[in-house]
């Protein structure tokens, strides 16, 4: 595997402990027992997270060119109460910042090969979903074929 982590992609939602951004996805905040925040997070904060990581893992982590990023993260997986308060900010930022610059030192293959696993499941999944497509556009080709013998595509009489 490659050892330079700026030519290949890497996850940043894996090393900034996020886990995959979906439906029903909740602050990363902490209550005051510590205990996860069970706010949800909005579709279009969702979505642009999604975006935000995705521009991430295509910029080497030792760019140091994401402090925009987190900060944006941070206000947008974060729910209005957790938000405002600044110490648990300041602990997320500090968290990730320090989580990026071991990617960095370790030289990023464990990263690495995190993102080599998503490709391949993603090509798979890829592949799945072009064959389902596929099945589907062909039955629907049938369906048609079978309206057009009946004459002007409707049903035959009963």
């Amino acid at each position: 595997m490659a050892s330079s982590i700026a030519s290949t992609a890497w996850r940043p939602s894996t090393v900034l402990g996020i886990g995959e951004i979906k439906d029903g996805f909740k602050c990363i905040g902490k209550t005051k027992q510590k205990n996860p925040c069970e706010n949800r997070i909005k579709k279009e904060n969702r979505t642009r997270a999604k975006e935000i990581l995705l521009s991430m893992s295509l910029t080497s982590p030792a760019s140091n060119q994401f402090e925009d990023d987190l900060e944006e993260l941070l206000d947008i997986l974060l729910c209005w109460r957790h938000r405002k308060e600044m110490e648990q900010v300041a602990e997320l930022m500090e968290t990730w910042t320090r989580a990026i610059e071991e990617v960095v030192r370790r030289g990023g293959d464990e990263i690495m090969g995190e993102a080599d696993d998503t490709i391949s499941r993603l090509d798979a999944d890829i592949s799945d979903l072009m064959e389902r497509r596929l099945r589907l556009v062909q039955g629907e080709e049938r369906t048609q074929a079978g309206r057009e013998r009946r004459g002007n595509g409707y049903p035959a009489p009963r």
